[in-house]
Parts: structure tokens; sequence; C-alpha cells
């Protein structure tokens, strides 16, 4: 056997191990869940369970519902109720949210697979593509997702599917037809688990136009355009749903008057915005309640338009900041915690209990990852600017998901994607550094080897 199928063997069981690793963490750590504490708290995690139960079952309201069930109502985009209903339908309760749980572990190994893939296609090295699967592997919060019922469990692993078939579509000198329509379909499905994505392929086919140059702007054109056009087929499939069996129209989702007007007005619960703005349930999903949440959007804008847009830096500075996953250790906040003993105490007795509590170190784990993310990220971007034609879409999608949550409702879950795609920049940093490192060393043990000769 040759050097080079020796490599590749040892990449692939390399890649297997950390696969294996993954699994088996998202496996503890659903273990460790109660599978009922889902169904409670009035959050997302109940709201799915109990409209993908509706949904897939024609509007039935489940024994165990706690939600009224109106499919008239449902304003969100429907892959993932669908995702969640099968098993809601299948299975008793919370043999349901198991086999979820189970599940989205798969989905989140595969997102793994697809970091993998996506490093690779970037960097060309197969180590890169290892670091950034063996990343994913083991941060904690991406371990923590499957064991929530929230649509990033399917939105993610789409968006990578769709970055990495996008790659390999641009490295490929055939660029099939096929293969952009495969790149489109993706996308959309990644659209219809979470609304926020529904502009980014105009994005890719402005990408296309700068990949192919003026010279072949035509068929980048052509190519652009078709793009648009399988992907809002995909979209429209919903739309056709809505208008036939609900006699509505939606388009992927009518709830971005409601988020805007949610991250105009500064709550962060859409209940009090409804009641703030004398909306109740019974209104149902009207134009005309579309058109209340959008002038209260403008009127608040109006009044105090510094304001509106401190609002909306801060909340959004504070949702980079402020790394996603931490809320499931419990405790005081870890930047609270820090704040108060530099402030109040500054003992060597305070620091001993704030480093001795149980979810300080964990916490600081998450933070340590989430801030690794972006400073390397962001340097692998910078040292990769001359490969700017493969880097574009990430750094699009990174941009297009800050503009989005510049105007709608942003917290750190909804960042969390970005964070995610970040990973395969940032493991070009870390190999970048740890090469320049070790030929410093070796260069620094060849001068001593010289000086002892």
């Amino acid at each position: 056997m040759d050097d080079k199928r020796i490599v590749i063997t040892t990449h692939r069981r390399s890649l297997i191990l950390i696969l294996a690793l993954a699994l088996f963490l998202r496996l503890v750590n659903i273990a460790a869940q109660d599978p009922l504490a889902q169904f409670g708290g009035g959050g997302d995690s109940g709201w799915y369970l109990n409209y993908g139960y509706g949904l897939v079952s024609g509007g039935q309201q489940a024994s165990w519902g706690t939600i009224p069930i109106d499919l008239g109502h449902i304003g969100t985009p429907p892959l993932y109720l669908l995702f969640v209903g099968v098993w809601t339908v299948l299975l008793p309760q919370a043999q349901a949210v198991h086999a979820i749980q189970i599940s989205q572990a798969l989905l989140n190994v595969a997102a793994c697979y697809l970091l993998f893939r996506l490093a690779y296609q970037l960097i060309g090295q197969q180590r890169a593509g290892l670091l950034a699967a063996f990343i994913g592997a083991v941060w904690p919060p991406f371990v923590q997702l499957p064991a929530e019922v929230i649509s990033e469990n399917l939105y993610i692993p789409f968006i990578l599917l769709g970055m990495v078939l996008y790659l390999m579509w641009l490295h490929d000198e055939g660029r099939t037809w096929r293969g952009l329509a495969m790149i489109a379909t993706v996308f959309g499905l990644a659209t219809l688990s979470r609304a926020v994505s529904i502009l980014f392929p105009l994005g890719l086919a402005l990408h296309l136009v700068l990949f192919y140059g003026r010279a072949r702007w035509s068929q980048a054109l052509k190519r652009g355009l078709f793009l648009l056009v399988i992907y809002i087929a995909v979209l429209s499939t919903w739309t056709v749903y809505n208008l036939v069996a609900l006699n509505r129209f939606v388009f992927v989702s009518n709830q971005f008057f409601p988020i805007l007007a949610v991250g105009a007005i500064g709550w962060d619960d859409p209940d009090e915005v409804d009641a703030q703005l004398g909306i109740t349930a019974e209104d149902g999903e009207t134009p005309l309640q579309q058109e209340v949440y959008a002038e209260a959007t403008v009127q608040t804008v109006a009044q105090n338009p510094l304001g509106y847009l401190s609002r909306r830096v801060g909340e959004l500075t504070y949702s980079y900041l402020q790394p996603y996953g931490t809320v499931a250790y419990g405790g005081d906040s870890l930047k609270d915690a820090l704040a108060y003993w530099w402030q109040q105490d500054r003992s060597l007795n305070g620091l001993i209990a704030l480093l001795g509590d149980d979810t300080f170190w964990p916490k600081a784990v998450i933070y340590l990852f989430h801030y690794a993310a972006l400073v390397a990220g962001a340097l692998g971007a910078l040292w990769l600017r001359r490969h700017w034609r493969y880097t574009a879409p990430i750094l699009g999608f990174w941009a297009y998901t800050t503009l989005a949550h510049l105007f709608l409702l942003a917290t750190p879950r909804y960042i969390f994607p970005v964070i995610v795609l970040l990973w395969p920049l940032a493991t070009y940093t870390f190999l970048t550094v740890y090469d320049r490192l070790r030929r410093r060393a070796a260069s620094t043990a060849l001068k001593g080897m010289e000086l002892v000769r």
C-alpha cells in the first residue's frame, strides 16, 4: 500500500471515530433529559409538538395537547412541523420525544460530516475537514441541540448541505443543471424549515455573476434565474397547500410583520406585543392583522428612529456576544457573576467560590468555543481572501443573517447557525497558526544543532 492510500485510509478511520464520538455524546445527553419537559413551559418546543401533531393528523388535537390547534393560525414554515408531527402521531408522548431527539442526533452527526466536507472544499486538506468535524462533535451547544425540539435541528443540516453542494458545483468544471437544481431544492427545504433564509438564494444568484465574470455574464444570468425558479417552486408547495386546504395565501411564512414589530417595539414575547396592539387569537391570520403589525412598526420607527436603531444594534450585538447554550446549565449569568466579583468583591475567597461553581467551567468552555469561532473565522476569511470566489457564499450567509436580524428579532439562538458555518474558516486559522509555530520550532531546533556542531 503506497503512502497516499495509507493517509486516505487513516483519515477515513479518523472521520468514522469522530462521527461515532459525536453520536455517543449526543445520545448520552439525550438520555439525561426528561422528554416530558419538552411539553411544558409554553415555549417553542411545546408549540412545535402540538402543531406538528395537528398538521400531520389534519387538525386533530392530541390527547396530551396543551395548545388549542387551528391550522389556520400556522405562521411558520411547515417542514419541521411535519418532521416532528410524524413521530407524535405514530408514538405515545414520551416515546415520540425520544424518537425526535434520536432522529435529530443522527441529523446532527450528519452535520458534523458536512462540516468535514465544507472545510475540505474550502481548504483542500482532509486534516482541515477532520478538525472541523471534531469541533462539531465536541462543541457543547452542538451536542445539546438534538435534545431540544426546535427547528434549528433541521435548518442547520440543510444549510450545510446546500453550502457543500454549491461549493462542489463551483469546483466541478461541468457545473450541470441537475446539480444546480439540487442546490436550489436543498436551500428551499432549509427555508421551509426556518423562513429567515428566504432571500439568501438571491445572494447566490449574484455570486454566480461575480464567479463567472463579465465575459460569461449571460451564462451566470441563466444559471442564476434557473436557481431562483427551482427555489421558488419548492417554496410554493406550502403556498399551494394553504390555498387548497385552508383557503388562505401564505408564502413560506406570515410572521414577517409580527417579528418585525417585536424587534421594533422592544418586547421579546410576541403575545405581549399582540396585547399592546389589541390583537387576540380570535382575530385570525387576516390581512388586517398584518397591517396592524406593519403600522405599529412604522409608527415606532418614526417616533424615535435613533431609539429604534439603538435597540436593534444593541439586541444584535448582544446576540453575537452571548453564546447560545449557556442557559441549559442554569445559575447566574457568567458575565454577571464575573462583573459582580470585579465590582463588589475582588477577594481571593470570592474568586475561589466563583471558579468552584458547578456551572462556571461548562459556561466558560462554551464562551471559549464561541469567541474562537468568531475571531478565528474572521481571520480565516481574511487569510483566504484570494479565494473569495469560494469563501463568499459562507461570508454572504454571515452578512445576510446579520442584516436580517438587524431588523427582525435577534437572539443568540437565531445567530447560532452563523457560528456553525464559521468553523470551516476557523480551522484554516488554527492550522495556519499551528504550521507556522511548527516551522518556527523546527527552525530554532536546526539552529541549535548547528551551534552544537
